[in-house]
């Protein structure tokens, strides 16, 4: 572009891209973005002055916002969280349908959850990114921000299915249990299984969130047997890692000791 515009541009031949971008930022035109990936590091440049949440969606195509990003746009916490959770999902990867075993269960959830290393600093703000399956964008929604930007985050059940796989990025399970205490009758049981059939999770999370449903006293258990007719099947766990916890024997699962009253 510059090799071919520098005489309508009025660039002189001496001045490199190099130069003209570094301009562009000092006059404010630009930004420069670093983004961490731990192993490596790659630089983005965007146009104008975005605000975090604009740039967010801006460093990875077709991401949206996930967790307990997502748990703020949905009003489900009064805060907005430290970290920008930003999810851009991979491509359709081939599943092995291994029978699952008690055994491998209790055997991945010994062990702490591993955790994205990518991080972005930008305007005192950190933006983290993750790498999520491809669900093909499932319960995906639009609306426009204070800033007029155009924020993508997951509706109320897909955040909801989101903290409980993966806590560590909501806050901890006790997060998650008072956003499922404020939803109140926002929430679809009924879609929350639809999504599950969607997602095809290997591991029994439907087993986790009937029981955070049912701390929360605001659904039926009329509501909550479709989840159970999912199956009951597996000693389950509702986060890695945990030390000092109880077992509920009509969901069969592991929580932390003193997370229900």
């Amino acid at each position: 572009m510059l090799n071919t515009n520098r005489d309508i541009l009025g660039i002189p031949n001496k001045t490199s891209a190099y130069e003209i971008i570094g301009n562009l930022i000092k006059e404010k035109h630009m930004v420069m973005v670093e983004l961490n990936l731990g192993v490596r590091k790659e630089q983005r440049f965007i146009l104008g002055s975005p605000g975090p949440y604009e740039v967010a969606l801006l460093v990875r195509p077709g991401s949206y916002f996930t967790h307990q990003t997502a748990l703020y746009l949905n009003e489900l916490i009064p805060n907005a969280p430290q970290i920008i959770w930003v999810n851009c999902e991979q491509p359709q990867k081939y599943r092995h349908d291994d029978e699952l075993e008690q055994e491998s269960i209790d055997n991945a959830f010994r062990v702490e959850q591993r955790q994205s290393k990518s991080l972005i600093s930008y305007n005192g703000r950190q933006i983290g990114l993750l790498s999520g399956m491809n669900t093909n964008q499932l319960g995906v929604i639009e609306k426009e921000g204070t800033d007029g930007a155009t924020l993508r985050y997951t509706d109320l059940e897909r955040t909801l299915i989101d903290i409980t796989v993966r806590p560590a990025y909501s806050g901890g399970v006790a997060e998650v249990l008072r956003a499922y205490k404020k939803t109140g009758s926002k929430l679809s049981v009924q879609r929350l299984i639809e999504y599950l059939d969607d997602l095809d999770y290997k591991y029994p999370y439907h087993q986790a969130i009937g029981f955070y449903l049912q701390q929360t006293g605001n659904v039926s258990e009329d509501q909550l047997e479709p989840m159970k007719r999912l199956g009951l099947n597996y000693d389950f766990y509702l986060a890695h890692a945990m030390r000092k916890t109880r077992f509920d024997q009509e969901w069969r699962i592991h929580y932390p000791e003193g997370l229900t009253g």
